[in-house]
């Protein structure tokens, strides 16, 4: 079975970075989406509004750490998405 997560970064300042995310598609209209903070100084990830999904920490867990190869590489994308 395949899985695809869009990630698509919504706001950006000095200190942080938010993502929203979704299963399959993203559509932040109809509340599907979680949404993650990213503190670019040390790399930590805050869900800030859970997915509503019965595998929402699994999905979390995949946009964490697809996320957090960004932060390692230097780079926060604007779109991204984990796919397997």
């Amino acid at each position: 079975m395949a899985i695809y997560i869009p990630i698509e970064k919504v706001f950006e300042n000095e200190l942080y970075v938010e993502y929203i995310f979704a299963k399959d598609r993203l559509d932040e209209d109809e509340g599907l989406c979680g949404r993650l903070r990213v503190n670019k100084s040390d790399g930590h990830i805050d869900l800030i509004h859970p997915l509503l999904s019965p595998d929402a920490d699994a999905v979390f867990a995949r946009v964490a750490y697809k996320i957090k190869k960004h932060l390692k590489s230097g780079e926060l994308s604007d779109k991204t998405c984990w796919a397997t």
